[in-house]
């Protein structure tokens, strides 16, 4: 065992012994490893050791050149610090000089302008002096003519102071003749026997007034204007032969039947009493229909039962059912009951994309939507035209009650102030006014009365007593009177509605006024001035002369206060621009309303009477007369607008006719014309156009450019011989076949002039200054066409503008306004008279920038080569935001269609057709919306009477 443990143990030592061999041969080449290692550290020592002593000798060698530098230094900083100084000196010397240059500059540039202004003034001098040379040469050539005038009417002086010397005798001798005595005994008589201010010489004088009127101004004004008065003073009612309710919708989307073999109901209220026929446009398609039974019931209750026998049912016209009067069914409802009373049925005809708001349908006991043609007839009188669309248009005591609920769900129900200022009013009207107002169907007002010291005791007595039953009547009694201007200023101090609306201290609001207005916020909530149509009321109660006016027409707001009555304005406006100015008394609130509209373009019209006017003795709706003071206040507040807009005008003028004016603008420069007249022949015609021009225009920048298509006669060339060398005038020839549009557009292209003047070669210039009362309008940025008054040779109006919608049957195109009216006559509210916007005018005589024309396209020749391409024309300038103006101020007269001839064959009529065709699918959507003609006038005619 000792044996074996030694022999182990020598094992282990000998197996330790190998390894520590092993690891002492490792350890021996890991030190000679090292030794290389750090023979080889040794060596790299030794080559550091030489480096470090030549990085030594270079750092004394940096020393040495450091040392050097820094004494380099200290000099180069003495020589900064000298070369600072010298630089602040430089610098100080560079702003004297800079000073010096700007001075010299600004010497420059003063001088630059007084040569350049010195230029310009030499160059205006020149211009000046060559005008005035020119106006030298006319004054000569004028003082000629005066001289030879001169003479011309000595001669003539001396001819009629000899016939005023004959005449003198005569005189004498008729006054000691016996006529001439008789006469004057009569004359005594008649002062004797029929004194003034009685009502036997009224209606005298009114007779010889008659007289006077058909001697001078002929038997057609006599007969306007005797048949105007006894309208309005004698109460003569005449039956009603048109329906007072009507759906005639046949010219407006597709019909298709409606078979009666299924009871139809029909359902609308009564606008009027003595209910008694119905007419329903019907069909048939076999000739023996079964009768049709009506049944007409009134606020539920049976009343008459109609049959109408099957030969007598109509095919595509209206069938009447007549029956007895229905008394006291005015504002009731009432029911039409219709059916065929076995087969083969009738029917009526259906449209069922329209649907008119008063009537409801029934069919097969279901409500359907859609429209029938019917029309409702009452067995009644009315005075006039106007009484008839009173009734059927306003409201009646059902519909106020409806109107009355509506205000109250109304979202949006501001408060309006009505301002009234009251000055020794009469107790009658004072009370209707307040009454109207205190009856109005929507709640949220307030009435601010400002009495301006009055001396009536009645005054303060009914004010106070309305004060107390309402407390939403506010009065306010001023120790004086401070005009109307000063109380109603007083009367806004009292006003916090965010809308005020005006009532005179003798006027009336219609009961459902605000109701509209209130109505139309809810519709269009930012509005911020608002007026409605009018009408006068007289002292019985009466009304008359209803104002059914455009919508907003700035050119007609600026030639008369059309927006007068009744006007809502939001007060922060008002305020804005101080309430009335002192000053302006009768026209007060034309002047407010020209500087309220500088801050807004929101502007609304509501189409219906919600105003009435008191017709008294002394007041203005009475007569024109009656403020004559007002005129000058509103000429005053005119030329004050136009100065506030920066506006340049030649003055503001009385109108053509009492209480309308003129602004009369400055004509900027002197820009060229270029009048464009095709024709063919008829010399004679054109002639006289083209003498007019020259002889009595006095605007002297234009030319004539005439466009000669296919001419055939002999003296026509001869008459372009003789003038074809005359300074004014241009020949062209269009040698295609006859098209208007064509021609002008031709024309267009082959002149340079700024404007363009479209004329008819059988016109006629009657007012001298025709082209400048049209340049002044189209020169300014918002026009785009400017038209004319047109006459026919015997002073009957041919153009007055141009009314969209206008004509008979479904394709009504336009029409011309107060065509046929003798010019001597008013017309609708001065209408021809007043300078006014409208959706065209005719190019018989049309004035328009070139750069427009252009710019539109010109006239349409592929689709209008003959009518209506300058309506499409003004309507495509209304499209881009343009105005079109019309003119009284030029006037020519206009022998329609002389050389050109009428629509008078199959072809023309066919063609005349195709336009009208292609004018209401393109413009349909305005044709029959004419923003510048009330809904409330007719379209069949172009007299501007009601629409009934």
């Amino acid at each position: 065992v000792i044996s074996d443990a030694i022999a182990r143990t020598i094992q282990d030592k000998d197996r330790h012994i190998k390894n520590l061999e092993a690891l002492l041969n490792q350890k021996t080449t890991e030190n000679e490893a090292l030794k290389s290692e750090l023979q080889r550290l040794l060596e790299d020592v030794k080559k550091k050791s030489n480096l470090i002593q030549e990085l030594n000798r270079e750092i004394e060698n940096l020393k040495s050149d450091l040392e050097l530098k820094t004494r380099e230094s200290i000099n180069l900083k003495n020589k900064l610090f000298d070369a600072e100084k010298e630089t602040r000196h430089l610098q100080e010397m560079i702003k004297r000089f800079e000073w010096d240059i700007a001075s010299k500059n600004n010497l420059i540039t003063k001088l630059e302008e007084e040569i350049k202004a010195t230029y310009n003034r030499e160059k205006d001098l020149i211009r000046k002096i060559e005008t005035l040379e020119k106006e030298l040469i006319e004054y000569i050539t004028k003082h000629k003519e005066l001289g030879n005038r001169y003479n011309e009417l000595k001669t003539e002086n001396e001819v009629l102071r000899n016939r005023l010397t004959i005449v003198e005798k005569q005189l004498h001798d008729i006054q000691q003749s016996v006529t001439f005595k008789a006469l004057a005994k009569y004359q005594k008589l008649i002062e004797r026997f029929l004194p003034p201010g009685t009502r036997r010489r009224f209606y005298y004088d009114l007779a010889i007034i008659g007289l006077r009127t058909i001697a001078n101004e002929g038997l057609l004004v006599f007969l306007s204007r005797a048949g105007g008065y006894i309208r309005k003073r004698l109460p003569i009612k005449r039956k009603i032969v048109k329906p007072i309710l009507g759906t005639n919708m046949l010219h407006l989307g597709t019909h298709e039947p409606l078979k009666l073999d299924k009871e139809l109901v029909i359902k609308f209220r009564a606008k009027a009493d003595r209910l008694n026929e119905i007419k329903i446009l019907t069909a048939t398609y076999q000739r023996r229909n079964k009768d049709l039974e009506l049944l007409v019931e009134v606020d539920g209750k049976l009343e008459r039962r109609v049959v109408v026998r099957g030969w007598k049912i109509l095919d595509n016209s209206y069938t009447s059912f007549r029956f007895k009067p229905i008394e006291n069914c005015e504002g009731k409802l009432v029911t039409l009951r219709l059916k065929s009373l076995g087969e083969p049925s009738s029917a009526v005809w259906f449209n069922k994309d329209l649907s008119f708001g008063e009537v409801e349908l029934f069919y097969d006991g279901k409500k359907i939507d859609g429209s029938v043609n019917i029309q409702v007839y009452h067995d009644i009188k009315v005075r006039d035209d106007y009484e008839l669309w009173i009734l059927k248009n306003e409201p009646k005591g059902e519909d106020l009650k409806r109107m009355a609920e509506e205000c109250k769900k109304f979202k949006y129900r501001p408060k309006i102030s009505i301002i009234m200022p009251t000055w020794n009013t009469d107790e009658r009207w004072l009370r209707k006014a307040i009454e109207s107002v205190l009856n109005q169907v929507y709640d949220n007002w307030e009435l601010c009365i400002a009495d301006g010291g009055s001396t009536k005791p009645h005054v303060r007595r009914i004010l106070e007593e309305y004060a107390e039953k309402d407390k939403r009547v506010k009065v306010k009694f001023l120790p004086k009177n401070l005009g109307i201007a000063g109380n109603s200023n007083e009367a806004l101090k009292l006003a916090t509605g965010e809308f005020v609306t005006f009532l005179d201290h003798d006027d009336e609001l219609a009961p459902f006024a605000l109701y509209e207005v209130v109505k139309l916020l809810n519709e269009k909530p930012d509005l911020d001035f608002i007026y409605s149509d009018e009408d006068k009321i007289d002292e019985k109660g009466g009304r008359r002369d209803p104002f059914f006016k455009p919508d907003y027409s700035p050119d007609m707001f600026l030639s008369c206060n059309y927006l007068i009555h009744l006007t809502v304005i939001r007060k922060s406006l008002v305020d804005k621009v101080r309430g009335f100015r002192v000053g302006y008394d009768g026209s007060q609130d034309y002047d407010l309303f020209l500087r309220v509209l500088e801050h807004t373009d929101k502007i609304a019209h509501i189409p219906k009477i919600l105003y009435h006017w008191r017709m008294t003795e002394t007041s203005a709706a009475a007569s024109t007369s009656a403020k004559t003071y007002a005129y000058e206040a509103a000429k005053k507040g005119l030329a004050d607008a136009l100065k506030r807009r920066g506006i340049e005008i030649e003055g503001v003028y009385d109108g053509l006719l009492p209480s309308s004016y003129r602004v009369k603008y400055k004509i900027n420069g002197n820009p060229k014309v270029s009048i464009i007249i095709p024709t063919k022949d008829k010399v004679e015609v054109l002639k006289r156009c083209v003498e007019s021009i020259l002889n009595k225009t006095t605007y002297q920048n234009y030319e004539i450019v005439i466009v000669d298509n296919n001419s055939q006669e002999e003296r026509t060339f001869e008459y372009y011989e003789s003038i074809k060398d005359h300074p004014k005038i241009r020949i062209l020839e269009y040698s295609k076949p006859f098209n208007f549009s064509g021609i002008n557009n031709y024309a267009v292209s082959k002149v340079d002039s700024e404007f363009i003047l479209f004329l008819n070669n059988d016109t006629e210039v009657v007012t001298p200054e025709w082209l400048s009362a049209m340049l002044e309008h189209a020169q300014r940025k918002e026009v785009g066409a400017v038209g004319v008054k047109l006459l026919y040779p015997n002073n009957t109006i041919q153009h007055a503008g141009v009314v969209l919608g206008l004509g008979a049957g479904p394709y009504r195109v336009a029409g011309h306004s107060h065509k046929y009216l003798p010019d001597s006559l008013p017309g609708y509210y001065y209408r021809p008279h007043i300078i006014q916007n409208f959706s065209a005018v005719t190019a018989a005589c049309m004035l328009t920038k070139k750069s427009l024309f252009e710019e539109v396209g010109g006239f349409d020749e592929v689709n209008l080569p003959i009518a209506f391409n300058d309506v499409d024309y003004c309507l495509k300038l209304r499209e881009k935001g343009y105005l079109i103006v019309y003119t009284p101020y030029a006037v020519l007269y206009h022998h329609e269609s002389i050389s050109r001839g009428y629509e008078d064959s199959p072809e023309k009529q066919e063609r005349f057709m195709r336009e009208v065709r292609h004018m209401r699918e393109k413009w349909m959507h305005i044709l029959d919306n004419d923003p510048y003609y009330s809904p409330n006038l007719t379209r069949e005619r172009e007299d501007f009477s009601i629409n009934v």
